[in-house]
């Protein structure tokens, strides 16, 4: 069983679900905010659907996995723009907007370009798990752009708490489950042995699992 495949088909259903489900809210708010977080979990959804159903479906074929993790990559990335819209937009306004979407799909560019190069060194080991096996430089600016996405939204959402008692839990919540990601899904792609890597595809999970638990289930209500 590809144990991390499926971990991450199971992440991009519940990306996809909160995407779903804050799409009613932007529709009917026509919040900017609320439409980049519709973009960032279906962008979401669709990298962690591209690393998990080829693992899932085909094991053994290595050239779809090589593909689909670039293919990954890329979506990835465009989430992490909008993702990092949301941050720009409470911290900045409109002035650094495209300057920070660009930054972000570029650097993605660049993560894609260096995978390339290295094509065929993702490989599903005998334990069900993912290595990636990243070029040097892709790993660096990876690791960067994970910190700064979920630091930058782990931030907003911890700000909110102590500014709004209205939203407090569900906001201490979503920092949290925030923060489980983004050092989930920094470990699982660093070069470390597969123990450690299944225990980052397991708090990767844990995160997302409270972050769709707490978009679905935890209303605006004060403490």
């Amino acid at each position: 069983m590809a144990i991390s495949a499926l971990l991450y088909s199971l992440e991009g259903m519940m990306c996809l679900a909160v995407s779903l489900k804050l799409l009613g809210t932007a529709w009917k708010n026509r919040n900017i905010i609320a439409e980049n977080f519709v973009r960032l979990f279906f962008f979401l959804a669709l990298a962690f659907l591209s690393w998990g159903i080829p693992s899932l479906l085909f094991p053994q074929n290595s050239f779809l996995l090589n593909l689909f993790n670039m293919i990954g990559q890329s979506f990835i990335f465009i989430g992490f723009a909008f993702g990092i819209r949301s941050f720009i937009i409470v911290r900045f306004g409109n002035i650094l907007l495209n300057f920070a979407s660009f930054g972000t799909i570029l650097m993605g560019g660049l993560v894609v370009y260096f995978t390339a190069g290295v094509f065929g060194s993702v490989v599903l080991n005998k334990y069900g798990v993912i290595e990636w096996n990243l070029h040097p430089a892709a790993l660096a600016i990876f690791l960067s752009d994970i910190i700064i996405v979920s630091a930058s939204l782990a931030f907003e959402f911890f700000h909110n708490a102590v500014k709004s008692s209205e939203i407090r839990r569900r906001s201490i919540y979503l920092g949290i489950g925030t923060i489980f990601s983004g050092l989930g899904g920094g470990f699982v792609i660093t070069p470390a042995e597969w123990q450690w890597l299944l225990a980052g595809h397991y708090l990767l999970f844990l995160g997302m699992a409270l972050l769709c638990i707490t978009f679905f289930f935890i209303p605006k209500s004060k403490t």
